[in-house]
């Protein structure tokens, strides 16, 4: 998995506080399939947030407030699903999310400890985790 540092040659931040979002019957009308900057959830928050670019993927929300950066909120589960249901066909339904930050442990950046010996070592001894699961069919990656 790649982690988007910019978009557009924009720095990407990271959401201080979670908010709201309601996606209504008009903006999943407005809607495109497979379009991260044109989904349900991206016309929601152009029309709630009143920002000039939104980009919805299916583990991040990155939103463009001005023309100096992005902003990114991590994308709740159940909105997750419904966007793989409506990419591969299915319906988008009109809800109220709660659009969360991303959390401490899974922002950019260096972690704390990756360059000692015990955390290698600790490393080392940890089974070998399983290859993610790629959802087929659904809209395209982030781009740098």
């Amino acid at each position: 998995m790649s982690v988007v540092d910019t978009i557009e040659g924009l720095p990407v931040v990271n959401a201080k506080r979670p908010v709201m979002l309601h996606v209504t019957p008009q903006d999943i009308k407005t809607a495109r399939k497979f379009s991260p900057g044109n989904c349900a959830v991206a016309k929601a928050c152009m029309r709630e947030w009143k920002v000039k670019e939104a980009r919805v993927h299916l583990s991040r929300i990155y939103v463009r407030c001005n023309e100096k950066n992005w902003v990114r909120y991590f994308t709740p589960r159940p909105m997750r699903s419904e966007m793989i249901a409506y990419d591969r066909g299915g319906e988008f339904l009109p809800s109220v999310y709660t659009v969360k930050p991303v959390s401490a442990s899974r922002r950019t950046g260096k972690r704390q400890g990756t360059n000692t010996d015990k955390n290698n070592k600790s490393r080392e001894l940890r089974k070998k985790r399983k290859p993610y699961t790629v959802v087929k069919g659904v809209r395209i990656a982030a781009h740098k």
